[in-house]
């Protein structure tokens, strides 16, 4: 297991550290918050999705249209 930041924003500390394998580590990066559980709860940098494929940045706008909706 590797540390990962719960929040990219802030340092590492221990209230602020998830256990992640090297993977999701790798692959998650600092790009989300996680809460406790280890949940993604929101996006910390927008250039994951700006880099990614049309697929997906597609659908990203069809579950934030669905979330907005919904409010």
């Amino acid at each position: 297991l590797q540390q990962g930041h719960m929040h990219p924003g802030q340092p590492l500390t221990l209230p602020n550290t998830i256990p992640q394998c090297q993977y999701c580590n790798q692959t998650y990066r600092d790009n989300f918050i996680f809460d406790q559980n280890g949940r993604i709860t929101a996006l910390y940098n927008a250039n994951f999705v700006l880099r990614s494929d049309q697929a997906v940045k597609d659908a990203i706008l069809r579950l934030l249209s669905d979330s907005t909706a919904r409010e």
